[in-house]
């Protein structure tokens, strides 16, 4: 591998450290904010979280005040996480409730309060999270209801992103409905929501299939034509992997990218691509094959694919921040917290995320190139450096293979001192017993114990000065990543 000096025009590394989920486990009552901190978590997304309707309404039924004064009625059919119900939701407007109701949004706040006190940036997602087709007969009506909700979110602070909806294309918007009633009520949550509030918006979610679909597919081909231009700031959309022994994951990722790449170009949409929902796999369809360790090289070399250049990821996602397993950032069983070995990539992209690039050449058996090169040719390492402003230089190296890499590197520019060097080879998830302070809504994981749980350690390996400059050769242990401080 050969590092040479960054460009003067070299570009910032994207920010695509976000997570879905406020650092919270609401059954648990339990805060996670500053694992969220030290994880390098830079963006959270409000979905599957206290931010829906369905979530915010006290008992059955709720009542808002627009500008106008004009009373709302929603009515809440059901709401139960994972219902098969087809009418999950029903608006009615025009008619008075049966006793007064308000908004609770004491969960809100406290959500939106974890998110910032976390260091991340709110990234409104305006929809509903749970399963079942949505149906919103009275766009106007949907579209206050919203509006009096990010009100309150942007009361305490910036609201970086406003994503309108999810995956219409896929099981959150009634086939009875269909495409021309949700871009209606896609375009009165632009008028409502997101102008007067001069936020960044973009949509709608889709899925992956629908973002290979810009040109045909019911929902997604319509973006363009059918949405107002403050809607599409950016498009969103969704990716699941898929896992196959003796495959690098990221593989499967590269095709995908290249193909929603093509089809963006095909489609002449030039918009900044932000990935809202990302895994190895969907959570519901575990991937098991590789063992949990295997998360921390597959999720650090999606990473360090998503970050580059041609793909024009502005913002990603990772589904989930907090979860049952092993597959989110963190987990509880209800007592103490796990940190999965999927942040430990998160840690070790935070270390070159919104840094200047370092120009990185890969060298394998019958090629050179890029991290994308050599993922295109099914190379199982990824590696990416980068300059902070103060001159620190970070490398992160993610190894998806069974087998151990041999590495040697040369630097073409000046090092001073040794390289520190963590081969994360172990990470086995790191169970923690919260003691920080007890707050009115529950326990909080202390600042101290989310560092020392993240902590990696690291080694000291002198460098060499060869012909060309300098040169260091390591070790990288299978199925690992190994975060360099040249």
């Amino acid at each position: 591998m050969r590092l040479d000096p960054p460009a003067a025009d070299a570009r910032v590394l994207p920010l695509i450290l976000g997570v879905n989920g406020a650092p919270w486990f609401g059954e648990e009552r339990l805060g996670v904010a500053e694992l969220y901190r030290v994880a390098g978590v830079s963006s959270v997304r409000t979905h599957d979280d206290v931010f829906d309707v369905c979530q915010i309404a006290q008992d059955d039924w709720l009542e808002v005040q627009t500008a106008t004064d004009k009373t709302l009625r929603v009515e809440i059919v059901d709401c139960t996480p994972g219902s098969e119900t087809d009418d999950q939701i029903r608006w009615v407007s025009g008619q008075s409730p049966p006793d007064e109701k308000s908004f609770s949004f004491h969960a809100v706040d406290r959500a939106t309060d974890q998110i910032r006190g976390s260091g991340a940036e709110v990234y409104l997602r305006i929809g509903e999270s749970w399963n079942g087709a949505n149906q919103v007969a009275s766009a106007t009506d949907y579209a206050s209801v919203a509006a009096a909700m990010a009100r309150r979110v942007a009361e305490t602070g910036d609201i970086a992103f406003i994503e309108v909806w999810n995956e219409p294309d896929g099981r959150f918007w009634s086939e009875d409905f269909g495409p021309t009633s949700f871009y209606e009520l896609y375009n009165q949550l632009v008028t409502d929501v997101a102008i007067p509030m001069k936020a960044v918006t973009g949509g709608a979610g889709f899925t992956g299939e629908g973002l290979l679909g810009l040109r045909d597919d019911r929902f997604a081909g319509r973006f363009m034509e059918d949405t107002l231009p403050e809607g599409r700031q950016f498009l969103s959309g969704h990716y699941y992997g898929a896992c196959e022994e003796g495959r690098p994951f990221v593989t499967d990722l590269v095709d995908w990218l290249d193909a929603v790449h093509v089809e963006l170009d095909a489609a002449g949409i030039d918009l900044p691509l932000h990935i809202t929902e990302w895994n190895l796999t969907r959570p519901q369809d575990l991937c098991d094959i590789f063992g949990a360790s295997a998360q921390a090289p597959f999720s650090a070399a999606a990473l360090i694919l998503m970050s580059q250049e041609p793909y024009g990821i502005e913002r990603a996602h990772f589904y989930n921040g907090v979860g049952r397993g092993e597959h989110a950032l963190f987990s509880s069983d209800g007592e103490a917290v796990t940190v999965n070995p999927v942040a430990f990539a998160f840690a070790g992209y935070r270390e070159i995320a919104g840094s200047v690039e370092i120009p990185l050449v890969q060298t394998w058996e019958g090629g050179s190139g890029s991290a994308l090169d050599a993922a295109r040719a099914g190379v199982p390492w990824l590696a990416q450096a980068a300059e902070d402003p103060t001159g620190q230089r970070h490398m992160l190296v993610a190894n998806q293979s069974d087998q151990p890499l041999e590495l040697t590197i040369l630097t073409t520019f000046y090092v001073d001192g040794a390289v520190r060097f963590t081969d994360a080879s172990e990470l086995a998830p790191v169970p923690i017993t919260p003691d920080g302070p007890i707050t009115p809504d529950g326990n909080v994981v202390s600042l101290e114990q989310a560092e020392e749980a993240m902590f990696l350690g690291g080694q000291r390996w002198a460098w060499q000065d060869v012909d060309e400059g300098w040169q260091v050769q390591l070790s990288v242990s299978p199925h690992s990543i190994a975060i360099l401080e040249l």
